[in-house]
């Protein structure tokens, strides 16, 4: 049932034709999505926890909340139609920069699954757009992967984090463009 309503957030995400997010989270009052979110909240710290829903909803909130970022120049685009691995496209004043959310457990080397998601990534592409990994976990890439591979992590727990997420997409925009 969790798994049914997980996918059914994310299919609802990426519907062709809607790249470009809603900054009010259209959507939001869904009822597979507030079910999911009573869920997740009761079943935190349990053995029914979802990983899975855990992450669709991280996900939704962090896309929700970069698209009511109102500041010009800031776009933030669903990746919908495309299987490279990006989650988002966000242009920042023109630039574009490819979004990668990552949540792991606390068992997971979070360095090593942020590089081998930003190696997957920039193999697949044929293009160096910059590659913002963006996760609840603190642990970064190491100064080396970030100039090779034209990337950096950003820790963002909620809309509290959104300003310094902004910050770090600026800076990434400016910095490798």
């Amino acid at each position: 049932m969790i798994d049914m309503l997980t996918s059914r957030l994310t299919e609802k995400d990426t519907q062709p034709g809607a790249d470009r997010v809603a900054p009010d989270g259209a959507g939001s009052g869904d009822r597979a999505l507030s079910v999911l979110e009573v869920y997740v909240a009761s079943s935190k710290g349990t053995p029914a926890a979802s990983r899975v829903a855990e992450a669709a909803l991280y996900e939704r909130e962090l896309i929700t909340a970069l698209a009511s970022v109102n500041e010009v120049g800031i776009q933030i685009f669903r990746n919908a139609t495309s299987d490279f691995g990006a989650d988002a496209i966000v242009e920042v004043d023109g630039r574009r920069l490819l979004l990668v959310i990552k949540i792991a457990g606390s068992r997971v080397n979070t360095r090593g699954l942020f590089t081998q998601s930003v190696v997957r990534l920039r193999r697949a592409l044929e293009n160096d757009d910059p590659i913002i990994v963006v996760s609840p976990s603190p642990a970064g890439l190491s100064e080396e992967a970030e100039q090779t591979y034209r990337a950096r992590a950003v820790q963002w727990r909620d809309s509290a984090d959104t300003p310094a997420l902004v910050v770090a997409l600026r800076e990434s925009a400016t910095m490798w463009h």
